[in-house]
């Protein structure tokens, strides 16, 4: 078949086909590579191998269709990862970087680690060459996160801390020991009952990651130990039993409690929070009664009164 070359420089023309309606894509196209020109009868003639539509050949320049460039992955990556460029097959390729070639970059695909606007010049069998569109590519900085605590890290047993990271968009806290709420959140609080080390994985919006760790140092100095010197055993559910803060984190102690003669009315090895003001299941009278509570087989001792008001 022929085509008019319609004034055009038949150096710059080739003939392509495609059955894609108004495409720019040099995807869709197949070029033809035995095109003749004849210059005197301003055609270009080319013999097709494979039956198409007359409505789907054209006679182009090399500029008239761009070369697509497909990204692997989304073209703003993190620090230390790259993204693979790729363009379609063709004879020869050059990548550029803003504008300026690229040494050794001569394939079909790229691989990039910088951030730049990357472009590629492909050029076809029939030595039609064309320039792609520039594809920016992005590299986010790195996340300058930290982790931070309410009060010092080092904590009496029974002490709650708060654990704050800071410097990205989302949190997520690796599961740990006293851990009470904030996983998904930049607050952490935290009742460890040993010393444990914490870690975050702080992201950025460009899911960008970075690790943080924090250590807290726990210290069984029993001063988180806070004992109530009031019951009023009445039944509202108001001061009913005898409360000592923090006493499930020291399991290995043993209380005794004294009326005013010195008698022993209750005693208890492991004592957890029970005594509601009764001897023997007898609600003692009003009065001031004392307590010793051994902690760790003796190392720690605590001491004190107990008021019984009965309303």
């Amino acid at each position: 078949m022929e085509a008019e070359l319609n004034g055009n420089k038949a150096a710059e023309l080739t003939l392509a086909y495609t059955s894609t309606v108004a495409s720019t894509d040099y995807a869709n196209y197949t070029f033809s590579s035995l095109s003749a020109v004849n210059v005197n009868k301003n055609i270009i003639a080319e013999t097709i191998g494979t039956s198409i539509n007359f409505s789907d050949l054209t006679a182009v320049t090399p500029g008239f269709l761009v070369p697509p460039v497909t990204p692997s992955e989304a073209t703003t990556i993190c620090e230390g990862t790259s993204v693979t460029l790729s363009t379609v097959a063709a004879m020869a390729w050059q990548w550029y970087r803003d504008g300026i070639p690229l040494t050794g970059s001569k394939r079909r695909t790229l691989v990039i680690s910088q951030s730049g606007n990357y472009a590629v010049r492909t050029t076809f069998s029939n030595g039609v060459a064309s320039t792609s569109f520039p594809v920016p590519v992005n590299v986010s900085p790195p996340i300058e996160g930290g982790v931070l605590s309410d009060t010092k890290t080092d904590l009496s047993l029974g002490a709650i801390a708060k654990l704050t990271a800071s410097g990205g968009t989302s949190y997520q806290w690796e599961s740990a020991d006293g851990i009470i709420n904030g996983l998904n959140s930049d607050t952490l609080v935290v009742r460890p009952t040993k010393s444990t080390t914490y870690q975050v994985i702080i992201s950025n919006s460009f899911g960008c990651n970075t690790v943080k760790t924090i250590e807290v140092v726990v210290a069984n100095d029993y001063k988180t130990l806070e004992a109530n010197n009031l019951i009023t055993p009445n039944g509202d559910g108001i001061n009913d039993f005898w409360l000592i803060k923090n006493i499930d984190l020291y399991p290995n102690n043993e209380l005794k409690i004294f009326d005013r003669a010195g008698r022993v009315v209750f005693s208890q090895t492991g004592y957890n929070n029970t005594w509601d003001g009764t001897f023997n299941g007898i609600p003692l009278s009003e009065d001031t009664y004392y307590y010793v509570l051994y902690l760790d087989s003796g190392k720690g001792k605590l001491t004190g009164f107990i008021s019984v008001v009965r309303q």
